[in-house]
């Protein structure tokens, strides 16, 4: 049977069938679950049956905390914590692993196809578990998206998810963000700050990029998995911390392991379980419920907004370099575009190697180069190393702009500086 468990920290306190049709808590008598707290409202939220299953039903008029959104109303699914200072109450769903992979929605993702049911399978199996998870995959793919539902499924689903993305460290800052800092530790430290991992005590650590992380702090974070110990920056005494971590990267790190750029010992603390997340382009009919189910999720007042078949067809076609991030903002665009809640072709921008899809080339550019068939900007990357890519990108660019280097940097999205910077580094005049 279908129940929510009511956490006070790690510990359950109470477990409450949902056998009838409507369930309140709050802090009056009245409610089916009484919380005698000055935070709580005498009605806080209600969970009600409806035909498409359990909904939590706001009564504050503040919106109910569930999961990491404030809502008035949501369905629940299995493993959702909804926040009740200075309690926290879980949703468990009474659901076989395999049912659970049948529905339309796995957490927040939406998937049928045999590659996406491979992936939600792992998330079931590895939730309850503590072991270290790694995601791989292409740049928006979803792999927060698994990290959460990771999370939620999990028995620490009552306490905190911290995110920290390995990319946008500082480098001089790398060591406070994660094991925090005493007061004075350094010039511009004016107060102690608990870092990423004390913050996620109990919890779940989430390292985005970690592909990014510097090679020097890496032997400093497998210690702290380890060991379950930290020393914060300006502290003489370590911390203990229960940590569970699920990582993400873009990047092969077995080659980067051999290449030396990423130590073989923390990726073996990392990749315990490891989740392949499929690009767009191959998860099949999974495009089309993707498509409709964004548009519904963009036009939360009902979802008016309809795909012309034209449309429909071009964004079918299209390949997706930019997976399920590009798609959703193609669409935000598109309903931004569009004229009477019907989508057209000309409201969709396919942006392609840097110019919109079916576009011609622009004045005194060639329309194509050696012969390839993809466009005079193509470049293949299929066994080349990183360096050898970025050369004949520039190299393709200098043979298609010359001289033009304001161009250049525009049709690669940086500055001029940078364009002169590469240049030199890997001696094109």
């Amino acid at each position: 049977m279908d129940e929510i468990v009511v956490f006070m920290g790690a510990e359950a306190l109470l477990r409450v069938p949902l056998e009838r049709r409507r369930l309140t808590f709050g802090r009056a008598p009245h409610n089916t679950v009484v919380v005698d707290h000055p935070e709580v409202a005498p009605e806080h939220f209600a969970i009600e049956a409806r035909a498409e299953g359990w909904c939590l039903v706001d009564r504050t008029g503040r919106g109910a905390q569930l999961g990491s959104m404030v809502v008035s109303e949501a369905l629940l699914h299995d493993g959702v914590g909804i926040a009740l200072a200075p309690l926290r109450a879980v949703f468990r769903a009474d659901r076989g692993p395999e049912q659970a992979l049948e529905g339309p929605l796995f957490e927040s993702m939406v998937g049928q196809s045999p590659a996406m049911k491979a992936v939600f399978e792992r998330i079931a199996r590895f939730a309850p578990r503590r072991l270290p998870v790694l995601i791989c995959g292409e740049t928006g793919v979803g792999k927060e998206l698994v990290a959460r539902a990771l999370h939620n499924r999990s028995p620490r689903a009552h306490r905190q998810m911290v995110c920290l993305n390995c990319a946008e460290l500082s480098p001089g800052l790398v060591e406070s963000e994660l094991f925090g800092h005493e007061k004075g530790a350094f010039t511009d430290a004016k107060s102690a700050s608990l870092g990423k991992l004390r913050a996620a005590d109990g919890g779940t650590l989430f390292l985005d990029e970690l592909g990014e992380l510097p090679l020097a702090m890496q032997p400093k974070l497998l210690r702290a998995l380890e060991s379950g110990e930290l020393t914060p920056v300006g502290a003489s005494h370590p911390v203990r911390v229960d940590v569970r971590a699920v990582c993400a990267t873009n990047r092969d790190l077995e080659a980067e392991v051999e290449a030396g750029r990423f130590r073989e010992d923390l990726f073996h603390r990392i990749a315990v379980g490891i989740i392949e997340v499929p690009p767009l382009r191959e998860r099949g009919d999974d495009l089309g419920r993707l498509i409709d189910h964004l548009l519904v999720e963009l036009e939360p007042e009902g979802g008016r907004a309809t795909l012309s078949p034209q449309a429909r067809e071009l964004l079918q076609r299209h390949s997706w370099p930019g997976n399920v991030r590009e798609l959703k903002g193609v669409l935000q665009c598109a309903l931004a575009s569009c004229r009477s809640g019907r989508i057209e072709v000309e409201d969709v921008q396919l942006r392609r190697r840097g110019r919109r899809a079916g576009a011609g080339a622009a004045p005194g550019e060639p329309a194509s180069l050696g012969g390839c068939s993809c466009g005079p900007d193509c470049v293949h990357i299929a066994g080349k190393s990183y360096e050898a890519i970025d050369r004949e990108v520039i190299a393709r660019a200098k043979q298609l702009y010359g001289p033009r280097m304001s161009r250049v940097a525009e049709r690669l999205n940086v500055k001029r500086s940078t364009v002169y910077g590469w240049a030199k580094q890997y001696g094109i005049k």
